[in-house]
């Protein structure tokens, strides 16, 4: 069997592409722009894995290349850049990619398409845990929570219409080897922990007291997996994150990773910031009912590995 990965260059694309690897499948990789070839994956390249140059926004293009390969599945996670852009090449490579994908899958009989969402389409709600069953708020505060909640609405219409399987995959909080941002306060923690400098935080130092559900991307891309192995899915939409186990507070965090690392100099703010949302993680009971989905990462381990290749690596 083989898998069309869209974004197959990006963070959590490498991570899929190994897992997917891993699990028998033949898999291609769409890259945009830059090309990466971590060594958890040279040896595979032009064996059981291919690179193709496909821009999403090319409904030819991106014809050409799921005809060419007849894939079982297309797990589309090509996405604008997170540092942002224009909006109006943002909105062509969300919307226009989108119908893309799903028109060319639709075109040459792919059994499954995956799309992955966010965890950021829960912004707005009062309180988690947040499961895939609830409301969200139309309002949207940041580009990709408007472009994400959108993309669901009209993927999952397409897909009743025209009979295409789709699945969408809600990504939240992901970190891990390949990855590197100040936004993201783990990455920034285990880094500052990793070389010995004090961590930076992009939106500001942390409350002590706060936390939100985090992911390991090794698990996240065990999720997306999981739901194309499937032979069926009783439901449409599933939060692929770390759970419960991952609803640690940024203290309880400094204090895990100072297991590793004793010194670490890791600032946080006392307290809980006026704005903090109680239990602001993911339910993933439903993936684990559905598709067997458990983390197999917690903070300790997912840490411990993450500063180890830091170290290698750096970014």
């Amino acid at each position: 069997m083989s898998v069309v990965i869209t974004g197959g260059m990006g963070f959590l694309g490498l991570h899929t592409i190994r897992k997917f690897l891993d699990e028998g499948h033949e898999v291609v990789a769409t890259q945009h722009s830059a090309r990466r070839e971590p060594a958890f994956l040279k040896d595979d390249i032009g064996k059981a894995l291919h690179i193709e140059p496909m821009d999403v926004t090319d409904a030819a293009q991106v014809n050409e290349v799921i005809g060419r390969y007849k894939p079982t599945a297309v797990i589309h996670l090509a996405a604008p850049p997170p540092r942002g852009m224009a909006a109006l090449p943002e909105y062509q490579i969300n919307m226009d990619g989108l119908i893309n994908i799903l028109e060319a899958s639709r075109e040459n009989d792919v059994r499954r398409v995956q799309i992955a969402s966010s965890q950021t389409v829960y912004q707005g709600l009062p309180r988690g845990p947040f499961k895939e069953s609830g409301l969200l708020p139309i309002e949207s505060n940041i580009s990709i929570q408007a472009h994400k909640k959108a993309m669901e609405i009209l993927s999952l219409h397409y897909a009743t219409h025209s009979g295409l399987d789709v699945v969408i995959a809600r990504v939240g909080g992901i970190y891990g080897p390949m990855y590197q941002t100040l936004n993201h306060p783990i990455a920034s923690m285990c880094y500052a922990a990793a070389h010995g400098t004090t961590a930076e935080y992009g939106r500001g130092v942390p409350f002590a007291d706060d936390g939100r559900g985090y992911c390991y991307v090794k698990d996240c891309a065990t999720a997306i997996q999981l739901l194309d192995a499937a032979d069926t899915l009783p439901h449409r939409i599933y939060n692929t994150s770390g759970g419960p186990a991952s609803n640690m507070s940024n203290g309880d965090i400094v204090a895990t990773i100072k297991k590793i690392v004793p010194d670490a100099d890791l600032p946080l703010q006392p307290g809980s910031a006026p704005n903090a949302v109680p239990d602001a993680y993911q339910d993933i009971s439903q993936a684990g009912t559905d598709v067997g989905y458990h983390p197999d990462y917690d903070i300790e381990k997912a840490v411990t590995e993450y500063i180890a290749w830091l170290k290698e690596n750096d970014r």
